[in-house]
């Protein structure tokens, strides 16, 4: 975890750098594809050089996430309007916050238990393999 804060940091200041001198809408694309690499690089990791590999990745682009959206907010809809819109684009992502963990947990109770594990970041199947899943499957 402390690659994540690491690498959010280092994120942030360059993201900042590069909005100053490139078009914003590429650096934006390419910001939030190196954090959907992280992810599933994170998810997916077999070893531990790939998992802080995907780390990296994803406090980079965690990072320049707080960078990206205000300067396309001030960018796109000006100074005048910009509080009202960041409050709003705060708002609805404090919302999606807490209400994602809340269709995860609806979902997982109403599935079988052989496929919480689908749904489970960071679950190590060489331990608990699917079969331990199945097994205790509810009818």
């Amino acid at each position: 975890m402390s690659c994540l804060g690491a690498a959010g940091i280092v994120g942030r200041l360059l993201t900042g750098w590069l909005l100053d001198r490139f078009h914003a809408p590429t650096i934006s694309l390419i910001m939030f594809l190196l954090c959907a690499t992280g992810i599933t690089l994170f998810a997916y990791a077999s070893n531990a050089a790939t998992g802080i590999a995907g780390a990296l990745l994803l406090g980079f682009g965690m990072g320049s996430e707080g960078d990206v959206g205000p300067y396309l907010i001030a960018a796109y809809f000006g100074r005048e309007r910009f509080g009202t819109i960041y409050g709003l684009t705060w708002t609805a992502y404090a919302i999606g916050g807490a209400t994602g963990p809340c269709s995860q947990a609806v979902s997982t109770i109403t599935r079988p238990l052989s496929t919480v594990g689908d749904s489970i970041p960071g679950l190590d199947r060489s331990r608990c393999g699917r079969d331990e899943f199945a097994s205790s499957e509810v009818s």
